[in-house]
């Protein structure tokens, strides 16, 4: 398997790797990890927003047994489009870890986004 195939893997249990297609760019995908928590699901990155991207969270989401509505928390590890751009996608209820610098970044780039405030 070569890591950009879109094939989801579970890597621990309850951990999942989703291979988030990247069209047009030459890393050709971006991983985003789903953890199931008890609560419903945390994302690690939302990925970016696109018709290829989403499908990717949702085949990712089915094999946590989940979908869209149970993403409560995304952790964003730093701005780069494909790690942020996926937020659209989520309600404004899901809330949104990261650095204070990465969600003013994620709000001038995209005003839509209605950040919660979560740990720092």
């Amino acid at each position: 398997m070569v890591w950009s195939d879109p094939e989801v893997q579970t890597v621990a249990p309850g951990i999942h790797r989703v291979p988030v297609p990247l069209p047009n760019d030459g890393l050709r995908a971006v991983n985003v990890y789903m953890i199931e928590d008890g609560d419903g699901v945390t994302l690690v990155d939302s990925g970016w927003n696109g018709p290829e991207a989403r499908a990717a969270i949702d085949r990712g989401l089915a094999v946590a047994g989940a979908e869209l509505g149970d993403v409560h928390r995304t952790l964003i590890t730093h701005m780069h489009y494909d790690h942020t751009n996926g937020q659209v996608e989520f309600p404004a209820s899901v809330e949104v870890v990261a650095h204070e610098n990465t969600k003013r970044y994620m709000e001038q780039a995209n005003p839509v986004y209605a950040l919660q405030s979560g740990p720092q």
